[in-house]
């Protein structure tokens, strides 16, 4: 069975496991080139900021198999804000995951979560050759420039509404009885 939830704190190792499970090139694209040794991936789920991130993890069988980071640049998680803030986001999919739609549900997500947490912009970065990244970008509408070596990536997003209010209410109740039949499931 597979859902699309946060993730709690209590579950940070299902991201560790996760990220150590990318494969070498993946991994390379996931961080820009760097944390490719174990013992880097280990030093920066240690330095997780939960109260600055949210993660949105597709569990299979209880594994995580692609998640959403957005860490917010200048505000806390915590919910509304006076004024609008600015988030950075990065995906990654397992190989037998990827090219299934997943990046894009999982980034979807995000901006929802980003808007109903009154984030103006939303940004990320890739490595030029991250063809992958940069399609799900463009899918998404996220303008991309390249910048010192780097591709950059900006969407300005709209305030929350009712209709991405609802959409996050709904998304959260699926993962969470999807959760609740997984766990009677075993």
């Amino acid at each position: 069975m597979s859902v699309i939830r946060y993730l709690a704190g209590s579950e940070l190792p299902l991201l560790r496991e996760h990220l150590l499970r990318l494969d070498p090139e993946d991994r390379r694209m996931r961080f820009g080139g760097a944390m490719l040794k174990p013992e880097a991936i280990e030093a920066y789920c240690d330095s997780i900021d939960r109260a600055r991130s949210l993660h949105i993890g597709y569990l299979v069988n209880g594994e995580l198999r692609g998640i959403a980071q957005i860490c917010f640049i200048d505000t806390p998680v915590s919910g509304w804000f006076d004024k609008p803030g600015s988030a950075e986001f990065a995906i990654s999919v397992e190989g037998p995951w990827q090219n299934s739609g997943l990046g894009t549900r999982l980034l979807s997500r995000a901006v929802i979560l980003a808007r109903n947490r009154n984030i103006a912009n939303l940004y990320m970065m890739c490595l030029p050759e991250n063809e992958k990244m940069k399609r799900l970008a463009r899918k998404c509408g996220i303008r991309l420039k390249f910048q010192n070596g780097e591709v950059i990536g900006e969407a300005g997003l709209d305030r929350p509404d009712a209709l991405t209010v609802a959409a996050e209410y709904v998304d959260t109740a699926v993962g969470f009885v999807d959760e609740m039949l997984e766990y009677a499931g075993r």
